[in-house]
């Protein structure tokens, strides 16, 4: 297992700045993500799966938390990879000395080891940023200009796109509004 943990702030970063059974598992990710696809932030770490600690990436995208590592025994790269949005339940355990032992909720039988404060960065992540999908923007939309819609309306019926009725309902709905 690993004894230098790092984070970086993108994929090439991490595809640069790791070797080995760690690089598979950030290679795993990357051949996983979708078109459009964006990761935000990658650490390495380990995971225990059934009893062994295996070489892991944790990988925090803006529409999934992956977390893939290396069954030396098997030497196979597995990855686990759940919703970003609701935010995923982190649940620390005790123990762990210099790393800091976790699971997250919906990945099941592993527990992940992190350098602390990349423990503490993938949940400032995911407290900055996932809070405020959940919620929406935090101003209403702009009001719509009355005249604007009303001249708009007015075009479709004069384009034969809208019925007068229809185009009689939008007005009073638009005058209703001032």
């Amino acid at each position: 297992m690993q004894n230098t943990w790092l984070s970086f702030k993108s994929l090439d970063g991490a595809l640069q700045g790791t070797r080995g059974n760690t690089q598979s598992t950030v290679i795993l990710v990357r051949d996983n993500l979708f078109v459009g696809e964006t990761v935000e932030w990658v650490a390495t770490g380990a995971v225990n799966d059934f009893g062994e600690w295996s070489d892991a990436s944790v990988v925090l995208t803006d529409q999934r938390l992956f977390v893939a590592y290396t069954n030396l025994i098997l030497e196979q790269t597995y990855g686990n990879m759940i919703p970003r949005v609701p935010v995923p339940g982190i649940a620390r355990l005790q123990g762990g000395g210099d790393k800091a032992h976790f699971k997250i909720e919906a990945v099941t039988d592993s527990t992940i080891a992190l350098n602390p404060d990349h423990l503490a960065q993938l949940q400032k992540l995911l407290g900055d940023t996932d809070v405020l999908n959940i919620q929406g923007p935090s101003t209403p939309p702009p009001a719509e200009d009355p005249k604007s819609a009303l001249l708009t309306a007015k075009e479709l019926l004069d384009a034969g796109l809208i019925t007068e009725a229809e185009y009689e309902a939008k007005k009073q709905e638009i005058l209703g509004r001032l």
